[in-house]
Parts: structure tokens; sequence; C-alpha cells
């Protein structure tokens, strides 16, 4: 899945999620994408005089950046297989030496 399906899934694009959870792009790490996270979720929540709907954005943002984050762990897995069934000795080469 690309960028473009996964905002298409999401109705929210990945800068949106950054900005909603308030997360520098360039400067992230997971640690204070859930520290955002939980801290603006709690203090949305309805029954403390929050906004139910702005809980759902951050909701939302935190899904779609979660959606991002698997997407980028399952192409890293993917070009490692790559690279490992590259590096790794033809087979042929050796059952060429059973006579």
């Amino acid at each position: 899945m690309g960028k473009d399906s996964l905002t298409r899934q999401t109705g929210m694009s990945l800068e949106e999620a950054y900005k909603i959870l308030n997360l520098k792009k360039d400067n992230f790490d997971v640690s204070t994408l859930s520290k955002n996270y939980e801290h603006l979720f709690k203090v949305n929540d309805k029954s403390s005089g929050g906004s139910f709907y702005i809980q759902s954005k951050i909701m939302r943002a935190k899904e779609r950046i979660d959606m991002e984050l698997a997407e980028a762990n399952k192409m890293d897995k993917n070009s490692q297989n790559i690279n490992e069934q590259s590096s790794s000795p033809q087979s042929a080469s050796s059952s060429s030496s059973s006579g």
C-alpha cells in the first residue's frame, strides 16, 4: 500500500496526523507519539468537558501514523529478505560437486 492509499483509507494525510498530534516529522519517535496521543486523548475526553469530535481526530491521527509505521516496517523486512537472498550462496554450485 502506498501513502495515497493509506490517506484514502483513513481520510487523513500523514502531515495532518503529525499536526494533530503535535509531532515533528523530521524528529519523531514512538514514545513521543504515545505520550502526545495519551495526553491529547485524555484532555479531550467528553466526560471532562472535551470534544468527542477532537478526540476522534486524535485517535484517527494515531491510527494513520501507526499504519504508516507498519507499512515502513513491512518494506524494511521485504528489503532485508531481498538482500539476504541476493547475498546467499547459490545452491547450484553445491549440487555440482556430487559425482
